[in-house]
């Protein structure tokens, strides 16, 4: 089974809190893999999931955000992430939802002086089939227009920050390259990579995660 992009929630926004509430994408089924990006606006704080999430990339500095994964399993329809210090902000999330996927592979990220163009980080996939997941975080009121190779899924506020995700499925293993976004005006921003794993990368995955010691 291919992996395939599900559905994409709403924004949950908090304009001054520690919590923000973001419901589960319409139509998303138990084993779909979901991943959450959370914007907030204090440098310095951390973001957590209810059990069962589980952070992959954290930008504490500049243009904050948290991308954590989870696979869907019966639970409620909608989710509370916390931050655990630097007191009430602006916080925003989204929550995509992938049929298919067989777990986490790896994840990047990075950092960009102000410009119109925003280089998502090269991430190296186990094998065919990967989706890779790409965002870029920066200031409001701008909006965005993914790499030619990639489906957009998400291009508005969230509240902290204004931010864009897009996705595509990988037609081999290696590296995949930059991919960069285009900003309606020049703007500081964060960026993140990270690869699902398709049924065929899977055991490639899983054994070069044993190699290295780490849990899957």
């Amino acid at each position: 089974m291919a992996i395939a992009f599900r559905a994409i929630s709403a924004a949950g926004s908090t304009a001054s809190g520690t919590t923000v509430v973001v419901n589960k994408p319409t139509g998303t089924v138990d084993g779909d893999l979901m991943v959450a990006l959370i914007a907030n606006g204090v440098n310095g704080s951390t973001i957590t999931g209810p059990a069962g999430w589980t952070v992959r990339e954290a930008k504490t500095t500049f243009r904050n955000f948290t991308v954590l994964t989870k696979v869907a399993a019966s639970e409620g329809g909608n989710y509370t992430f916390t931050v655990s210090a630097g007191g009430a902000q602006a916080l925003g999330g989204v929550i995509a939802s992938y049929s298919g996927a067989t777990g986490y592979d790896v994840s990047a990220q990075g950092a960009q002086a102000t410009s119109t163009t925003h280089d998502a980080p090269s991430v190296t996939a186990a094998g065919a089939g990967e989706m890779l997941i790409c965002g870029v975080v920066g200031t409001g009121g701008v909006t965005y227009t993914p790499p030619g190779d990639m489906t957009e899924r998400w291009d508005a506020d969230l509240t902290a920050s204004y931010a864009t995700i897009a996705d595509a499925v990988l037609a081999s293993s290696g590296a995949t390259g930059v991919k960069t976004f285009t900003s309606s005006s020049s703007i500081g921003a964060s960026k993140f990579s990270l690869l699902l794993t398709a049924p065929a990368a899977a055991v490639v995955v899983a054994g070069r995660r044993a190699l290295l010691g780490v849990g899957i």
